[in-house]
């Protein structure tokens, strides 16, 4: 009797809902709207950049490898992104993204909570 080898391929796919700016966030944009889906396995990402005293704000949907590249590869392990804290003035020159893996995880110009940063 020949022996039947089954194969079985599970596929997870997610959807989160992120805050979303169309390029530079605008001030209404960070205080206001309200979080929106991304596509299918995507993820939070949230740039900030912050040069002479002034800071600017990216948010967006991207995929894992995006995520893995701006954020862990580039980002999570450097200090001034470790310990960023969007409340303050933008006293020194920095630039950090930060991916997050949770629904509504990067409001406003606040860095995302630890337990919600992604890790490969």
């Amino acid at each position: 009797m020949a022996s039947l080898r089954s194969i079985v391929l599970i596929c997870f796919t997610w959807t989160i809902k992120c805050y979303l700016c169309n390029g530079q966030c605008s001030a209404v944009e960070l205080l206001f709207m309200p979080p929106r889906p991304c596509p299918v396995n995507q993820y939070c990402l949230t740039s900030i950049v912050q040069r002479g005293g002034a800071r600017k704000i990216f948010k967006r949907c991207v995929d894992r490898v995006t995520c893995e590249q701006e954020w862990y590869d580039q980002t999570s392990d450097k200090t001034v992104c470790q310990t960023y804290d969007g409340t303050s003035g933008a006293p020194q020159d920095l630039s950090c993204q930060f991916c997050c893996t949770t629904d509504a995880c990067n409001p406003k110009a606040f860095k995302p909570a630890d337990r919600t940063l992604y890790r490969p």
